[in-house]
């Protein structure tokens, strides 16, 4: 039993059996899809021979370069290795520049201290000097200036002597 689509026109009717619709169709359908498929291919083709081209141009440069390699590892590895031997002399080295910097800057710290503290005992000494001779005052009053001025050297004496044992302590 076969399905059938009956067709009138205005002169004679035609039966037209589904089966042929579908198979007509389905053979449209595979014809498209044959002709795509070849233009997919022929593209494919195409682009395969670009890239065979390009694979070929480019291909001596990547021969001279990695025949070049092993050579320019040895370079990076014997330039790594020289860093290595930089950093690990720096490593020794920098401690003890920071070291004496150190140093350096505390004994310019004590030679400031020092010569700030002796030119104010200098000034005071010579201000006590000056105002003994310069003004009238009484017995009692000029030996206390006597007294105060002699006190006054003799602590810058006493603190000179302390900064040269320390010096002497640190030293060693």
């Amino acid at each position: 039993m076969t399905t059938s689509i009956e067709l009138y026109s205005l002169y004679s009717a035609t039966t037209v059996a589904l089966q042929d619709v579908w198979t007509t169709l389905l053979s449209l359908a595979g014809v498209a899809l044959m002709v795509a498929a070849i233009i997919l291919i022929v593209k494919l083709i195409g682009t395969l021979t670009r890239i065979n081209q390009l694979v070929d141009d480019i291909s001596p440069s990547v021969r001279s370069s990695l025949e070049k390699m092993p050579a320019t590892m040895e370079n990076v590895k014997i330039i790594s290795g020289n860093m290595v031997d930089l950093t690990d002399d720096m490593a020794t080295q920098v401690p003890d520049i920071v070291g004496d910097a150190k140093e350096m800057t505390g004994s310019l710290k004590e030679a400031v201290t020092s010569v700030s503290e002796t030119v104010a005992d200098a000034s005071d000494l010579v201000s006590g000097v000056v105002g003994f001779f310069h003004r009238p005052r009484s017995t009692v009053e000029a030996v206390g200036d006597v007294l105060n001025t002699a006190r006054r050297a003799t602590k810058v004496v006493r603190r000179k002597a302390r900064r040269a044992r320390k010096k002497v302590k640190v030293g060693r």
